[in-house]
């Protein structure tokens, strides 16, 4: 996931959450959501507050070391 809120506009962030049951797979933008603009889009992500969680296979994905 970018880290930064202005890389991308907000209607180019898409989250995809995934039905256990079904197998059926939900898309949705991060401009369907009201969100503030001083939000922390990867932190929150991270938290499943769009409905979309970082799991692979079961994991949670490492975060990519940051540039410093």
């Amino acid at each position: 996931m970018i880290g930064t809120n202005e890389l991308l506009g907000r209607d180019r962030i898409y989250f995809t959450s995934k039905d256990s049951e079904s197998g059926a797979s939900t898309l949705c933008c991060l401009s369907d959501f009201r969100i503030r603009k001083d939000l922390d889009v990867r932190k929150a992500y991270e938290l499943g507050k769009f409905g979309a969680f970082p799991f692979i296979n079961g994991g949670l994905q490492p975060r990519p070391a940051e540039k410093r």
